[in-house]
């Protein structure tokens, strides 16, 4: 698992280094809303990260597979938000966590584990409108260079 995974972090950061050369031996960057810094005759952008997730988790130390991509965005110096649902009968409100300039937003959801089929479909069919209105709510001055997501519900199409 640890070298499929290795090979999915290193095909993602991929797409994070994007230059090209002009003809006067200038290295330039297209997306001019990036920020950019050069290092040894190349510019390396920095993406904004939005990663949207079903799983709960509270900080990118954690040991799973979507905190590992994190880290490598953050080690990388991309810049990393992240929406992490935490069920109703946690009985905790939506907040922000911040670690430097990476943040996740703890979004209260209904409850869609270990419950009957029909509180489950309800909680999953409001998940989508929850993630709009966390997105619009929470970070509405950022703007995502890149948008991840791991294989979430049908329901997500207009989050996306």
């Amino acid at each position: 698992m640890r070298i499929c995974q290795s090979v999915l972090v290193e095909a993602i950061l991929k797409i994070s280094y994007y230059f090209e050369k002009s003809k006067d031996g200038i290295y330039h960057i297209e997306n001019e809303d990036c920020f950019y810094y050069q290092a040894d005759q190349k510019v390396v952008t920095v993406m904004t990260v939005l990663f949207l997730s079903l799983l709960d988790f509270d900080n990118f130390d954690e040991k799973n597979i979507y905190s590992d991509l994190l880290r490598e965005f953050i080690k990388n110096g991309h810049k990393v938000c992240c929406i992490s649902p935490v069920e109703k009968r946690k009985n905790q409100e939506t907040r922000m966590l911040r670690f430097g300039e990476n943040r996740i937003l703890k979004l209260k959801i209904g409850n869609t584990q270990k419950v009957n089929l029909i509180e489950k479909g309800i909680s999953t069919l409001r998940i989508e409108p929850l993630f709009i209105q966390g997105v619009k709510k929470y970070f509405s001055d950022v703007k995502f260079d890149l948008v991840l997501y791991a294989t979430p519900p049908v329901t997500f199409a207009k989050v996306i």
